[in-house]
């Protein structure tokens, strides 16, 4: 990613130029978007520079209309050297794609180092992924809950999946005595 075109995504991100001047901007056409995102995404995985990946996410976010690039953050999620899962589980939470499930899955599993560097950094995404295994709300998706709430050796994933479960049943057993 070039130093103009990270330049741009900041001031864009500081409200100095709009959404219509910074696509103006872009070093390729439209047209080319999902070529383009995909070389500089890839670029910023080989690079391994953690801050890279902010303006690498607010391209994607920019440019994506139809979830076109959710592949691109289930590769991302797995990087262990940025620090950025947090925004990049929302998204996934947010889209509800069953193909995210066993992603998700590896990621609760996965020590981040920048998430073990702050007291609840670790649970909190772990709790972020439940959330977003719930929203998910397939089969597999609840499976994966259940099965790490009751096989995984990890504690706080333990916890935090019973406690998702829990959530997910009571809310079953509601819905049931509504009807």
């Amino acid at each position: 990613m070039t130093e103009k075109l990270k330049q741009d995504i900041l001031d864009f991100e500081f409200q100095k130029i709009t959404k219509e001047e910074l696509l103006s901007r872009l070093p390729f056409s439209l047209e080319d978007k999902s070529k383009e995102l995909r070389q500089i995404i890839k670029e910023i995985i080989n690079s391994k520079i953690g801050s890279e990946v902010e303006y690498g996410l607010t391209l994607l976010w920019l440019l994506e209309e139809n979830y076109e690039f959710t592949d691109l953050l289930r590769i991302l999620i797995l990087e262990p050297w940025h620090s950025r899962y947090e925004d990049i589980i929302h998204s996934l939470q947010g889209r509800k794609d069953p193909e995210s499930v066993p992603i998700i899955k590896i990621a609760i599993q996965n020590k981040y180092e920048y998430l073990e560097s702050y007291g609840t950094g670790t649970g909190q995404f772990i709790s972020q992924c439940g959330h977003a295994l719930k929203s998910i709300g397939t089969k597999e998706a609840i499976e994966t809950i259940k099965d790490l709430a009751e096989n995984s050796n990890d504690p706080v994933i333990k916890t935090e999946m019973k406690y998702r479960l829990g959530k997910i049943i009571s809310l079953d057993n509601s819905t049931k005595s509504e009807k």
